[in-house]
């Protein structure tokens, strides 16, 4: 994030406004370049300059700041911001010896938020907004962008807008911007790929190195007929999901619990399955997954070419509409790889917003070495480990073996926009899958 450069002030020194680069002087007092730093023109006062590119609604805005400002002075950096800077996005870093710096965040219409902070030089800011979501970072010279608030606010609407630089005192050494495509971390998690990058997994068994084929993936939304033989004119039921994995054609392999014989020669159970979609690489951290309880119709086996192939068919969903949310298809929060202790990570940014109709979760517990294991989702407005909370209704409950299972919240439930995986209890290790699917 924060990657494109508009302005390095790395050039001869000139005065107000910094124009030879694409600035613009906004009101009476101006910035200037001076020793390939940007500072304010006029000591005492607000240097104002507008970058002349005009961004999108959706765009950033950042900087380092080198020399920080003397104390009770501010830098400001502004978002979405019309030509005069009279509506607009806007951070305030705050110098104050005393009281303690600060970020503060405010819209044209007033303050929305004030965030204590360290302010050391070096230290780079950012200020990102695309639709009412407004979001602040922090980066140390030597360190990564930090969110520090997040927050939602609808008061500047604009589609297009510019960025702009304000200072009081203390210089800048380079300051940057860009329109917003996409979230961060998880681009690139969509698109055209292959079949062997799905993985397969069932009732808590990983059996994607004996499948060969699974599909056709469907959810349909077909109107149930009600009516009689009597009746006059016919009623449906409207909005009755069905969702299927088709059928899996495999390899026969008779190898005791964890072969594809093993998991699935029973039919007439209800199976958990999880099918895992790679995008161009195996599936990771914010793919897709599609997510059924279904019941298993038949298992067959048969010769071909001299070798042993099971035919594996099923039906519709043993569980309607999946505990009550006609969605099958989610997000990984977690890939099936072993974990020894809780997730003090970050999570994942998927949908840039929060939901409000609660949450399906899926899991797949592959491996277990322990007493026992909570799986859990977890939620936050924040992306820092000490904001995410557990989503009510979102966890397995104490497993104590391999399986695999269904939890579902309200509706209605209010699911931040972060999510991640967590897990308590008493274990050495678990190999787990988890999936996440907003309603």
């Amino acid at each position: 994030m924060f990657s494109q450069n508009l302005d390095e002030f790395n050039r001869t020194n000139e005065g107000p406004p910094p124009s030879s680069n694409g600035w613009a002087t906004v009101g009476s007092y101006g910035l200037k370049v001076s020793s390939n730093t940007c500072i304010n023109d006029t000591g005492g006062q607000i240097g104002v300059a507008r970058f002349l590119a005009v961004m999108s609604g959706n765009c950033d805005v950042w900087a380092e700041i080198t020399t920080l400002p003397t104390d009770g002075d501010s830098i400001y950096l502004l978002a979405r911001a019309n030509s005069g800077l009279t509506t607009y996005y806007q951070i305030q870093i705050k110098r104050d010896d005393s009281a303690g710096d600060t970020v503060i965040v405010t819209s044209s219409s007033g303050t929305i938020a004030t965030v204590s902070i360290t302010l050391v030089s070096g230290d780079s800011f950012g200020l990102r907004v695309f639709g009412s979501s407004i979001e602040v970072y922090q980066k140390p010279s030597a360190g990564a962008w930090t969110q520090i608030h997040a927050a939602t606010n609808g008061a500047v609407t604009s589609t297009t807008g510019y960025v702009a630089l304000k200072m009081q005192s203390g210089a800048v050494n380079t300051f940057g911007g860009e329109n917003i495509t996409s979230t961060d971390g998880f681009a690139g998690k969509s698109g055209r790929t292959l079949s062997k990058w799905m993985r397969v997994y069932a009732n808590g068994y990983d059996i994607s190195g004996d499948t060969r084929t699974v599909g056709p993936l469907s959810a349909e939304f077909e109107q149930a007929n009600l009516a009689s033989m009597v009746d006059a004119v016919k009623g449906y039921l409207p909005n009755h999901a069905t969702a299927s994995i088709g059928a899996l054609n495999g390899i026969f392999n008779n190898a005791a619990t964890t072969g594809l014989n093993a998991v699935l020669a029973g039919p007439g159970v209800k199976r958990h399955i999880v099918v895992a979609v790679g995008m161009r690489a195996v599936p990771s951290v914010g793919g897709p997954a599609f997510v059924v309880t279904v019941n298993q119709l038949d298992y067959g086996v048969t010769e071909a070419a001299g070798a042993v192939i099971a035919n594996v068919k099923f039906g519709g969903l043993s569980q309607p509409d999946e505990v009550g949310f006609a969605k099958f298809w989610g997000v990984l929060l977690h890939a099936n790889t072993e974990e020894t202790g809780a997730n003090t990570a970050i999570g994942i940014d998927d949908i840039m917003d929060d939901s409000h109709d609660g949450l399906v979760m899926a899991w797949q517990l592959t491996a277990f070495d322990g007493t026992n294991i909570t799986i859990t989702a977890q939620h936050a407005v924040l992306n820092v480990n000490g904001s995410f909370a557990n989503i009510t209704g979102a966890t397995s409950g104490a497993l104590t073996d391999v399986g695999a299972g269904i939890a579902a919240t309200a509706h209605g439930l209010t699911v931040n926009r972060y999510l991640r995986w967590q897990v308590s209890g008493v274990f050495s290790s678990a190999t787990f899958l988890l999936v996440a699917i907003r309603g």
